[in-house]
């Protein structure tokens, strides 16, 4: 049984919640997940694969999970490695996304992972000026693709887990 670390980083939970849809859907597949908060992660060496996410603002990733990705570049023998990112709100959420430039190079420097981008979500209460003004043009909403969610979790367990 393939043992999967699952890594996110998260503003307003969206990101997180689709982590933990990606461990679910890994779980059924047959694999051991741990999903843990960036700031939280550790013994990367302790897996079989890792999965890293991060909430995409203003074309950045968050803080604990470009960390997360350092770490993982200082193991001599790193584990396979997904990223994926969440944040767009409108026709484009699902299009790719490209990856900011330090998070580029660790990528590369972890032997260029597939990157997968999801939708965000922004609630219509949500607090805070640039939030708020995102609401009011249109952005508020639930753009998360629960099929290509799990699809992207399918492609991480068919390379790990062999199927009955």
């Amino acid at each position: 049984m393939a043992r999967v670390l699952i890594v996110h980083a998260s503003k307003r939970g969206g990101t997180s919640e689709i982590a933990e849809s990606i461990g679910r859907r890994l779980s059924e597949r047959g694999a051991a997940v741990d999903v843990v908060p960036a700031n939280r992660a550790h013994r990367f060496r302790d897996y079989d694969a890792v999965v890293v996410g991060s909430a995409l603002y203003g074309g950045r990733w968050r803080h604990a999970a470009v960390r997360a990705l350092r770490k993982l570049t200082h193991l001599s023998q790193p584990p396979p490695v997904w990223l994926f990112h969440s944040g767009p709100l409108d026709e484009l959420a699902n299009e790719p996304q490209p990856l900011p430039g330090r998070v580029f190079d660790l990528a590369h420097d972890l032997g260029d992972p597939q990157v997968t981008t999801f939708g965000g979500r922004l609630a219509p209460d949500t607090h805070g000026f640039i939030a708020k003004a995102m609401v009011r043009n249109g952005k508020a909403g639930d753009w998360r693709d629960q099929g290509a969610i799990s699809a992207f979790a399918d492609e991480i367990a068919d390379s790990l887990v062999p199927t009955p």
